[in-house]
């Protein structure tokens, strides 16, 4: 008996399980029935380095189908398990595929078998714990500084002038010089301001 036919499913979604189906080369006749475990052998032709001289031809294990359907001359298996090559001869394909032969010694039957789920990406991701909230106290805003209004009209608002701003015109005074001037009776000119006037006139009286 051989594995003659392979056939899987196609998903619609991440959480439909993929299925594969092995189609066996014989059934009931040959003793095959639901449930039993049977291994997947491949024949592999021995050769030296050079490929002239041939050594024989071996079985190496590749792994177990669990028949699930049987028939008179047919069976359908699904992978069971797949055998690690640490104690193994190393295989170029280590999955089960067309033309692989079934050994039936050594098979035995498992019912309470159960197929794994297939995980979808997103149930796979898990998401990270709520964090706690945080207690924000409330900050006053500082009051609005008073801005000046500006116009848009493009003219200029005329500013009066103030007390300090203004300078009072220059005074001219008239001093008459004291008895130890050189000259008798001779006078003197010059421009004095306001302030200046008020405190002569106020000597002078």
């Amino acid at each position: 008996m051989s594995v003659i036919n392979v056939r899987r499913n196609i998903p619609l979604s991440d959480e439909e399980e993929i299925y594969r189906d092995y189609y066996i080369s014989g059934g009931s006749t040959q003793g095959l029935k639901k449930n039993l475990v049977v291994t997947a052998v491949r024949k592999m032709q021995i050769r030296d380095a050079s490929g002239a001289t041939s050594f024989g031809e071996v079985a190496i294990p590749v792994g177990q189908l669990r028949i699930i359907a049987t028939f008179d001359n047919l069976a359908v298996a699904r992978e069971y398990k797949t055998l690690s090559r640490i104690d193994l001869p190393m295989i170029e394909q280590t999955w089960i595929m067309v033309g692989d032969m079934i050994d039936p010694r050594g098979s035995y039957s498992d019912s309470k078998y159960k197929e794994k789920k297939s995980i979808s990406p997103s149930s796979a991701v898990t998401s990270p714990p709520p964090r706690a909230p945080i207690a924000l106290t409330p900050v006053s805003s500082p009051p609005p500084t008073p801005t000046s209004v500006v116009p848009t009209t493009g003219v200029t608002p005329a500013i009066p002038p103030t007390a300090a701003s203004v300078t009072p015109p220059p005074v001219e005074v008239k001093l008459a010089t004291s008895s130890t001037a050189p000259e008798q009776g001779a006078e003197m000119t010059g421009s004095v301001s306001s302030s200046s006037a008020s405190q002569i006139q106020g000597i002078q009286e």
